[in-house]
């Protein structure tokens, strides 16, 4: 009955050239934002969507080879249960033309296909097989207001003693400060159930 927040598609690119004009932190938005949120919540495909991209060996020259960048692509994109469409090998590749389509409009990166030498991407089944999101949620949660504060699961069950729940779809939420902050509270309550005997 929980509502889950959306997944991502991330593309890690190893691409040749430096690119000055552009910042460590991009961010590509919808000419149809309203449309591109419906389609991430709705589960259908997003035709126009929305990239932040982002250039490590901007500030980190270290982060790739003399004379080359390392990029980080990430398309907000609809969780598992949500989706409309199986992840295979032809919806990464709709969804990779877009992406590309889309960096190509921006300054310096006309030829962003041909320059890439290395790519890795993770899709919503590999953060769920890879990091246990539940359906893909990248996110966790929903922060909604029914789904916040004490309505959000807590660190210590209710109903089962000895069960505790740390991460981003427990109290207080999601992000990493935050979810460092759940796995404080998860151990201050079980260190309080066992009387300080860890």
């Amino acid at each position: 009955s929980m509502k889950y927040s959306c997944s991502c598609l991330v593309f890690y690119w190893g691409v040749t050239g430096t690119y000055e004009s552009l910042s460590t932190h991009n961010f590509v938005i919808s000419s149809d934002y309203d449309a591109n949120l419906r389609s991430i919540f709705d589960g259908s495909e997003i035709r126009q969507p929305s990239i932040y991209l982002h250039i490590p060996s901007q500030t980190e020259p270290d982060m790739a080879p003399a004379g080359q960048s390392a990029f980080y692509a990430l398309l907000p994109i609809s969780e598992l249960g949500t989706a409309q469409y199986e992840w295979n090998e032809q919806t990464v590749k709709l969804y990779r033309d877009k992406v590309l389509d889309a960096l190509s409009a921006l300054p310096e990166l006309e030829h962003l296909r041909e320059n890439i030498v290395m790519e890795r991407m993770f899709t919503p089944e590999d953060f769920e097989r890879e990091f246990h999101a539940y359906r893909g949620a990248t996110f966790g949660l929903q922060p909604t207001l029914r789904q916040s504060n004490h309505w959000r699961p807590q660190a210590k069950a209710k109903h089962c003693e000895g069960l505790y729940f740390t991460g981003s779809s427990t109290h207080p939420g999601a992000g990493v400060p935050i979810v460092m902050q759940s796995g404080k509270i998860c151990a201050e309550e079980l260190m309080r159930d066992e009387e300080g005997t860890l």
